[in-house]
């Protein structure tokens, strides 16, 4: 059985962008008081005079002027031809060099399309040429942790904070790390060295979400950001009031939440965005208006609307594209591939859960949604030995998605009763458990079982399923009623008994079997 899973309570924390990506963004930068930057007229007029004079006298010098400048105000293709000439020249500086190879990397940070491994021999060479670069530590980490090898990337991070403690990419970059690795107490340590140093509202953001996830207090902060400041001073200050915003919540507040909230999506950064998403969806519907307009600057947002709206294949397309935006989480390729397997297409739900385990080797949902989609692929050999690879379940909802599944593995190999009790027991524990939702799955995936694998009297529980999960108005369940109809079509299996299976019997309309009613499990 697959889930859509999605975390309980969405914290503020950063994520893990290439430093090409953090900087399109601005969040490098720092508020600006006055107007915004602008690349007028008259600069781009001495842009054309610069070039032509470069052209007539090609030195390094000033090829690195322009490059600098071209860079800032982001000028790509002229930064991008001035740097393809640096690199092939003598007599800069070392930071002229470390620039113009920013440059090219840079801009074509494709870690899943590319050559991961030739891109780490390359980063070698160039952290032994230049050792203190703090921020190709952290791009070097970052492949590390895609290739799932934690200890080295843990390395290359630790020599970054040391060599930067202070810098803000660097900072929340190891943060994002930490958490990951299962290591939070670190991401604590270093965001708090980090903030101790003086203010910097991006820094205190992601302090307050650490702080939140392993319950450590953070002093109380006002938001001293007006609703009427700059679109500048909003956007650098969103995170935090963002943040300020879900202590409000989490403490009850539900009045000042929305109002910090309101002000944030004023001129949010993409994390705010995202976050947002996971607020209107999950707890202020009546906030839509307000924050729909930016999801689009978030493919994670993105991705959880179209989910949400049941624009299944738009889901599908830009969730792959934020799993080559953040190649090492497990959030892009775990609901990428249960969108996939919703939407039948079990290859590319295969695919997406291989790719996810590579960085995330020990997940439960992305092996559970690997096993899945061998098992619709009728891969049942291969199947079997990814099943035996499930993690340790650590909650409730992964004790009934493993029963569920195991449930499935039971039908392929042809185990009709081991397969239904499998089901039933996923079903009375989510009963157990108030997971009405999950019980819902539970039943229809059965359902879909029996009718896929022609089990007389599959058509009675397929009826039975649809009845008691008609008033089902969740994504989830609307796409598993979707699939139980799809499996009908395709096999049309007609009763072969004249009443209705034991298993259902007692079976009402809010999913709940008591178990003195249950067959034994096998």
């Amino acid at each position: 059985m697959i889930s859509f899973s999605d975390f309980d309570k969405k914290l503020v924390i950063p994520t893990w962008l290439s430093y090409a990506d953090a900087s399109k963004g601005h969040e490098l930068t720092f508020p600006r008081n006055g107007d915004p930057f602008t690349l007028n007229a008259r600069t781009r007029r001495q842009f054309i005079l610069d070039y032509q004079e470069f052209k007539k006298i090609p030195t390094a010098h000033r090829a690195a002027d322009i490059m600098g400048a071209a860079f800032v105000v982001g000028e790509t293709e002229l930064a991008q031809e001035f740097a393809r000439f640096i690199v092939s020249s003598n007599g800069l500086r070392k930071p002229a060099y470390e620039l113009a190879d920013y440059i090219l990397r840079g801009f074509h940070d494709n870690p899943i399309q590319g050559d991961i491994r030739s891109r780490i021999s390359r980063n070698k060479g160039l952290l032994r040429e230049f050792p203190q670069n703090a921020i190709g530590w952290i791009q070097h980490a970052r492949l590390y942790t895609i290739l799932g090898q934690v200890s080295k990337a843990e390395s290359c991070i630790r020599i970054a904070v040391n060599l930067a403690p202070y810098d803000r990419y660097v900072v929340r970059s190891a943060v994002r790390f930490f958490i990951h690795a299962g290591d939070p107490e670190s991401a604590w340590h270093y965001v708090k060295r980090a903030s101790s140093i003086g203010f910097d509202p991006w820094i205190k953001a992601t302090e307050i979400g650490v702080g939140e996830l392993i319950q450590k207090h953070v002093k109380r902060i006002k938001n001293n950001v007006s609703p009427s400041a700059s679109p500048s001073e909003l956007y650098h200050n969103s995170e935090l009031i963002e943040s300020i915003g879900m202590l409000e919540l989490l403490n009850g507040n539900d009045h000042r939440a929305k109002k910090h909230f309101k002000q944030a999506w004023l001129n949010p950064s993409k994390n705010v965005v995202t976050h947002s998403e996971w607020i209107v969806r999950n707890r202020f519907p009546d906030l839509i208006d307000l924050a729909k307009p930016n999801f689009g600057e978030s493919l994670e947002a993105s991705t959880w609307q179209f989910f949400s709206t049941l624009r299944i294949k738009e889901a599908i397309e830009v969730a792959c594209e934020w799993a080559l935006e953040e190649p090492f989480s497990k959030r892009p390729f775990a609901l990428g591939s249960s969108l996939s397997c919703a939407n039948g297409d079990y290859d590319r739900a295969m695919r997406m859960a291989r790719e996810g385990l590579r960085a995330n080797p020990k997940d439960f949902i992305l092996q559970n949604n690997l096993c899945v989609s061998l098992l619709k692929l009728n891969r049942l050999a291969d199947a079997e030995v990814e099943f035996a690879k499930m993690p340790v379940r650590t909650s409730v909802r992964d004790e009934i998605i493993y029963s569920a599944t195991k449930g499935l593995v039971e039908f392929k190999r042809r185990n009709f009763l081991a397969g239904r009790s499998l089901y039933l027991e996923a079903i009375a524990k989510a009963t157990d458990a108030g997971e009405k939702i999950l019980a819902s799955k539970a039943l229809l995936y059965l359902a879909i079982a029996e009718v896929e694998a022609e089990v007389p009297g599959a058509s009675l529980t397929a009826d039975e399923s649809m009845k008691a999960t008609e008033k089902g108005n969740m994504p989830d369940i609307i796409l598993a009623r979707a699939a139980l109809l799809a499996a009908r079509e395709s096999h049309r299996e007609e009763p072969t008994i004249a009443k209705l299976p034991d298993h259902l019997k007692h079976f009402d309309k809010i999913v709940i079997l008591p178990r003195h009613l249950l067959p034994p499990s096998k």
